[in-house]
């Protein structure tokens, strides 16, 4: 990579040479853009786990009476986009290289709109089937499935030396989307009703639009990047990579399991919340609370008890 070879496009925002090991063009240029693709990679990203967990979130929108969904039920649609986000990680996998990082980024954040849209739009008709549910709920999936290729993108960009600090803030900002998305979600049932699914959907439909926009105007492609899907095939072969693997349902797997099961859970009448509603205000009151908590350790003693007392207001 030379510094003329990392100079992007104003047209079409390719970078046809790109040796992120050169450090010399690294520091007079090549950082910056890996950086400005990193930032934007990540809030694609993160648009992409709120969607992929969107139906963790809905279900609390559907009491059985209206919907005759039971627990069970619900628990299968919020299945379901995790099994097709893992399986569309493949192809996901091999899209940056094919297509471009940006071009990919972009597409990969419009079709986050299909499943958005189709999830307005059966929660409005509660009368549906449940297989139409199930249908919508596994196009969810392909916000899983933003993740491998998000990934895959960055990796491209960073130098040997750093990618592990890259890849960490970029899957650490996506995973965040998960708990987001249901703090949204807790928002608008403490605010409004558990009546109002729109207002979730609506939000997203905005944050997606940002996203692929952002990553229109901001990101790169990179015309050297290269994929191979005989070196993935290759390291099935190793037992190492099967020990991973383990690892990895162990850990990100739980990341995704409990919390996309969380809300399902706390809106059982099981643990005390009558309502989803209550949910949302639990919430809140926890959040009100432990805030101003903490805030009044960080403040002198003699205005610890003023803020103390605020407690009562918050709550």
């Amino acid at each position: 990579m030379t510094v003329v070879a990392v100079k992007t496009s104003r047209r079409n925002h390719n970078i046809e040479h790109w040796d992120a090991e050169d450090v010399a063009a690294w520091e007079s240029g090549g950082a910056a853009i890996a950086k400005r693709n990193l930032i934007w990679s990540i809030f694609a990203e993160h648009v992409g786990f709120s969607i992929w967990s969107i139906w963790s979130v809905m279900v609390l929108f559907m009491p059985q009476a209206v919907y005759h969904i039971d627990a069970a039920g619900k628990f299968y649609l919020v299945a379901l986009p995790t099994l097709i986000g893992a399986i569309i990680r493949i192809p996901y996998t091999v899209a940056p290289a094919r297509f471009g990082g940006r071009n990919w980024t972009v597409v990969s954040a419009l079709l986050l709109l299909i499943p958005t849209l189709l999830t307005l739009w059966v929660m409005k008709r509660p009368e549906s089937s449940y297989t139409t549910f199930m249908i919508v709920a596994a196009f969810a999936g392909f916000g899983g499935g933003n993740f491998a290729s998000s990934m895959t993108n960055i990796n491209a960009f960073y130098p040997q030396r750093l990618k592990g600090w890259a890849l960490g803030l970029n899957a650490g900002g996506g995973n965040i989307g998960v708990p987001v998305i249901q703090l949204v979600g807790l928002l608008v049932i403490a605010a409004v009703s558990n009546t109002a699914p729109e207002i979730v959907c609506a939000i997203y439909l905005v944050a997606i639009a940002m996203a692929a926009l952002c990553a229109a105007l901001f990101m790169d492609n990179l015309g050297n990047q290269r994929s191979n899907l005989g070196a993935m095939a290759e390291a099935l072969r190793y037992s190492d990579a099967w020990v991973m693997s383990f690892l990895y349902i162990g850990t990100f797997g739980s990341f995704i399991g409990f919390l996309t099961f969380l809300e399902g859970c706390l809106g059982s009448s099981a643990l005390g919340f009558e309502s989803p509603r209550d949910v949302g205000y639990g919430f809140h009151r926890f959040a009100a609370v432990y805030g101003r908590r903490r805030l009044a350790a960080r403040r002198p003693a003699t205005t610890r008890p003023l803020i103390e007392r605020s407690d009562v207001i918050a709550v």
